[in-house]
């Protein structure tokens, strides 16, 4: 099956071709270590926002980490990383509106099929309240890299699949649920910044579709 992260579709989209090959090559043959890359730390982000920002929270996964035995360079360079992330995640300036709205785990996986390209979206958060009289529904993905972080376009592309895998799949048609643009929030962490989905989405829909397009037809030429 062809199938591609979300994150690394988002810097797919604005890399050089060099880096777009080995993005291919990547998510070809992935390695097993890179999934379990982080736990302590993503763990402990989501638990920070679902707790209403309690920063004891972070602090506590710090100073467990700190303590952390490691008998592997990979585990010593995963423990180190992991501070550094979570000592970054501390520095972003979360909006205050997410305080009204319940933030819990998604019960699934997302995906999206995008031309012949599955898209795995798996948001690492649901938001779900009321605003502005509308039901809505938002997601939020938290990127952790500090090989190939997110710019500002890279997270608002993270943001628009978010948007769109809710609007498909997430949505309670009998509690008139909407999708919120501004409740679609991709996190990339060592840059401490955010962006939300942006109003003008139809166009980086349509190259989302593109680069999908390009991925599957270069796909099996690829090694």
């Amino acid at each position: 099956m062809k199938k591609i992260s979300i994150n690394k579709l988002a810097e797919y989209l604005d890399s050089e071709a060099l880096r777009r090959r080995r993005i291919i090559q990547e998510q070809k043959e992935p390695l097993p270590f890179i999934v379990t890359r982080y736990k302590e730390a993503k763990n402990a982000m989501i638990n920070f926002i679902i707790s209403n920002y309690n920063e004891n929270i972070i602090d506590n996964t710090i100073e467990m980490l700190n303590e952390k035995k490691c008998t592997s360079d990979f585990e010593i360079s995963d423990r180190n990383t992991s501070i550094e992330a979570l000592e970054s995640f501390l520095e972003i300036k979360f909006p205050d509106t997410l305080l009204d709205f319940k933030i819990s785990k998604p019960k699934k996986k997302y995906s999206l099929k995008i031309k012949d390209l599955n898209v795995n979206i798996n948001p690492d958060l649901l938001i779900r309240g009321k605003y502005r009289g509308k039901n809505i529904v938002g997601g939020i993905k938290i990127h952790i890299s500090k090989t190939h972080p997110l710019n500002s376009e890279n997270r608002k592309n993270v943001a628009t699949m978010i948007h769109k895998v809710i609007e498909d799949k997430e949505l309670n048609d009998v509690k008139k649920e909407i999708s919120n643009l501004n409740f679609c929030i991709s996190i990339d962490v060592f840059n401490s910044e955010y962006d939300v989905a942006p109003k003008s989405y139809k166009k980086r829909r349509k190259n989302i579709e593109f680069a999908c397009d390009e991925i599957g037809f270069v796909w099996d030429k690829i090694d």
